[in-house]
């Protein structure tokens, strides 16, 4: 079971974002003032900062764990056969709605001979926040019931 991406790459990509966010925020050549004079505009600001890195923060842990690609689909979690197969297009991206934004994902899907229904065998083993009630879907399903993510909302087109 493959990582998407390497220690390296996902290092290199959150450093790039984040250096760029901070550029945008707080400038290192001394051109004047700052954009943003209001508490009310620094906390808008610090949370864009959040969501733009943090979520870039996330995607690249999900893409460096061992489960984010699989190469055989197991057992159905809807009917518990065997008789799976995983589909060659491949990962596809998934948005994910998260308390620190947008985290897309890739996600692979398999199909049942028995019952043929579709399911995820692979995915980041992201979990809510404690007392938090997770994502919320963005017109999408939820993710089928049994996989170790089921908690998860997918949004967009597509969505099985």
């Amino acid at each position: 079971m493959p990582a998407l991406t390497t220690r390296k790459a996902a290092r290199e990509r959150i450093m790039k974002v984040f250096a760029a966010e901070l550029e945008r925020l707080l400038p290192a050549e001394d051109a004047g003032p700052l954009a943003w004079q209001t508490f009310r505009e620094w906390e808008e600001q610090a949370d864009k900062f959040d969501r733009t890195v943090t979520a870039t923060l996330m995607e690249e842990l999900a893409g460096l764990q061992a489960s984010a690609q699989v190469q055989e689909g197991g057992r159905c979690p809807h009917c518990g056969s065997a008789r799976v197969y995983l589909e060659k297009r491949g990962p596809r991206p998934t948005e994910l709605q998260t308390n620190h934004g947008v985290v897309v994902v890739g996600r692979q899907s398999c199909r049942c001979r028995a019952c043929h229904r579709s399911f995820s065998p692979s995915g980041p083993r992201l979990e809510p926040a404690p007392g938090s009630p997770g994502p919320v879907a963005q017109g999408g399903a939820e993710v089928g019931a049994g996989s170790d993510h089921a908690h998860l909302r997918p949004r967009g087109p597509g969505v099985e």
